[in-house]
């Protein structure tokens, strides 16, 4: 259970990190880089993100989609 939580907390950063916008194949890449190859969980957490405000998902050019983070992570 653990485990699955620290995952879960590893795709949630490297989501809120990702560069403004991004589509859900370089998301995908992003997780693949870091090792992280299950998909339906990368989708689980952002849905939960975009669940809590924190991420969205809208349009960025004429029926060009993608998502955008509203939290800007700083690293110290």
């Amino acid at each position: 259970m653990e485990n699955i939580i620290n995952l879960e907390m590893l795709v949630c950063d490297i989501i809120l990190q990702m560069e403004r916008p991004f589509k859900i194949s370089q998301l995908f890449r992003a997780m693949s880089a870091k090792g992280i190859e299950d998909k339906n969980l990368i989708l689980d957490v952002l849905d939960q993100l975009c669940d809590s405000g924190l991420v969205k998902y809208s349009e960025i050019d004429d029926d060009t989609w993608a998502y955008k983070s509203k939290v800007q992570l700083v690293n110290y």
